[in-house]
């Protein structure tokens, strides 16, 4: 059972509130909480992990952008096979 939480990484300095970071529940409802301040959202990524003994266990990739590049362009192959990619790749941050 993982007994802590923990930022792994991050490319926008306090996109993720660290002191918020802490475990919930036990069992199978447990749960990893974190905070991310109003004013500190921004175009961004951090990597958050719960642990065992500091040894991370599981990790979350969070990614935070406008809402438009989830939306979808439609490419069609040359086998006349469509495909829906979203308008920026997973974790592209400027």
């Amino acid at each position: 059972m993982p007994d802590g939480a923990k930022l792994v990484w991050s490319d926008q300095s306090g996109i993720v509130e660290i002191a918020s970071l802490g475990l919930e529940g036990t069992g199978d409802n447990a749960f990893v909480h974190f905070r991310v301040p109003q004013d500190k959202i921004k175009n961004g990524n951090a990597v958050i992990a719960v642990t065992k003994g500091g040894v991370v266990v599981w990790s979350w990739h969070l990614w935070f952008d406008h809402k438009e590049v989830l939306e979808t362009v439609k490419c069609t192959n040359f086998q006349n096979i469509d495909y829906s990619f979203t308008k920026r790749n997973l974790g592209f941050a400027w």
